[in-house]
């Protein structure tokens, strides 16, 4: 399976996560206290829509990790607020685009922020996080951005999640993330990340 492909098949997951009811995007945001995955009809989306590595293991824990995430923080059937004079006057496309990963979305509150110390603090002990701990620091990152206005491309967070369970890969993202946060003008930057990630499927 090449980039885009996995990438449009967790852009599919996210879409499927925006279509679920209240009810079951509230049980995804309880399942964050949780070990690992506990909802049946989640592993369908996956099975329906992800790669074969997400279907167990750590694949399987980090599709749980980010639709529990992305049930914290997005509120697809809220009614949207409508103004008449404000559609005429500020077009759809005015809107800012979410930024390319977690790194940039995190540079962007910090330097919103007048570059507030506790905001890197955190993304420096999000960059340290292990698999046990990411969870946590994730929620903490996703919390602070909702609260900036800050938008997260999603399936990007998946395939970025997914990549802490390989040392190789995961300090990778670690440096797309970095960069992303010190260096916003960089080009390079504001690019989605092209490198495959090595699944365990992929290397057998």
């Amino acid at each position: 399976m090449t980039v885009p492909e996995r990438h449009a098949a967790e852009t599919h997951f996210v879409t499927a996560l925006g279509e679920l009811e209240r009810g079951s995007l509230a049980e995804l945001r309880r399942s964050l206290s949780y070990k690992t995955g506990q909802s049946y009809f989640l592993e369908r989306l996956i099975y329906e829509h992800l790669p074969e590595w997400y279907r167990g293991g750590w694949g399987n824990q980090a599709a749980f990790l980010v639709a529990g995430l992305y049930a914290l923080v997005e509120r697809p059937h809220s009614e949207p607020k409508t103004d008449e004079s404000d559609a005429e006057t500020v077009p759809e496309t005015s809107k800012p685009a979410a930024p390319r990963n977690l790194g940039s979305a995190l540079g962007r509150l910090y330097r919103a922020q007048e570059n507030r110390p506790s905001t890197e603090k955190r993304f420096l002990a999000l960059l340290d996080a292990d698999e046990e701990q990411l969870a946590d620091h994730l929620r903490h990152a996703v919390t602070l951005l909702n609260a900036g206005d800050i938008r997260l491309d999603w399936a990007q967070l998946l395939a970025d999640v997914l990549s802490w369970s390989r040392p190789e890969n995961r300090d990778r993202t670690r440096e797309q993330w970095a960069r992303a946060f010190y260096r916003p003008d960089h080009k390079a930057n504001d690019v989605k990340n092209t490198e495959p990630v090595s699944t365990q499927e992929e290397t057998e």
